[in-house]
């Protein structure tokens, strides 16, 4: 093995004097010869320059990887950042608030189908970079909520029966919500906000639901009926009240001559009515006119 490393130093050494004129020529073929190694290091130079520059944008935070130590322990902020080319490079993460949706199919607690959707808003915690990248590498979002997501969203519709899940759904965002900031603070992930999308049960409730929309507004149309009918009895009974009272009253007052002798003269005044729209004179004596005024109250 020294030998082969002895070969390969002899012909590195050769190589070089042959490219610098073997050092004993003339002053041209140095100069020559330096300016042929000039561009190449001159562009080895700028790509290392290059490389060991590297820009954190805004929006993120970096971690710096070290081919010998590891990841280190220091945040970098956003800007320009040097870092030693091939040996080390910067691990990007972004801390801006993001968003991921959710679905899972789930149970109620009175064992109802529910098809559940959430968005989480989340965002990582900008001084614990090194370790989530330790633990959960830079997928973290969808090692972590994967998990934690669906068994939260199990976990809480499981408490609510379908009724409550109508009615009290800021309650279960909440409750969701808190399971998750809980669950997801172990590993340096911050959860902003849950709020659900869509909440819907399966086909069978949703019949059952119909047909039981539809039973309450028949049973409102017949209480209506209901009602309606006993109004117009009412009604019914107090026009037969009412009749009742006009007929007794008659009837009272024709048990002596008063009533007798007012039909008499309404009758009159009527004939004499019509008689009067007549072209032709007629002289009518007070029989004709169904009347005799000398006799109206003598029949007491």
């Amino acid at each position: 093995m020294n030998n082969n490393i002895r070969k390969a130093t002899n012909q590195i050494v050769k190589t070089i004097k042959r490219t610098s004129g073997g050092g004993g020529g003339s002053r041209s073929g140095s100069r020559g010869g330096g300016n042929a190694l000039l561009l190449p290091l001159s562009l080895v130079g700028g790509f290392l320059i290059f490389k060991s520059v590297y820009k954190v944008d805004a929006g993120y935070r970096a971690v710096k990887f070290n081919r010998w130590s590891g990841i280190q322990d220091r945040v970098y902020d956003e800007g320009y950042q040097f870092q030693i080319p091939f040996f080390e490079w910067f691990v990007p993460y972004e801390i801006r608030v993001q968003y991921k949706d959710f679905k899972s199919i789930t149970g109620s607690k009175d064992l109802q189908k529910v098809d559940l959707a959430i968005r989480i808003l989340y965002a990582p915690d900008a001084m614990r970079l090194p370790k989530l990248y330790r633990e959960l590498g830079t997928n973290y979002d969808q090692v972590l909520f994967e998990s934690l997501a669906h068994e939260t969203m199990k976990s809480v519709i499981a408490q609510y029966n379908s009724e409550q899940l109508l009615t009290n759904r800021e309650g279960v965002t909440q409750q969701i919500y808190r399971e998750l900031k809980e669950a997801t603070a172990r590993f340096d992930v911050n959860v902003r906000d849950v709020s659900i999308l869509n909440l819907r049960f399966g086909k069978e409730y949703e019949a059952a639901i119909e047909r039981k929309q539809v039973a309450k507004q028949d049973a409102e149309a017949a209480r209506y009926m209901v009602l309606t009918a006993n109004q117009q009895r009412d009604a019914i009974i107090v026009r037969a009240e009412g009749e009742a009272e006009s007929i007794e009253k008659v009837g009272r007052s024709m048990k002596g001559h008063g009533y007798l002798d007012i039909k008499r003269i309404d009758t009159a005044r009527e004939v004499a009515e019509i008689l009067s729209q007549a072209n032709n004179q007629i002289y009518l004596n007070a029989n004709s006119l169904l009347v005799d005024l000398s006799k109206v109250g003598d029949e007491s």
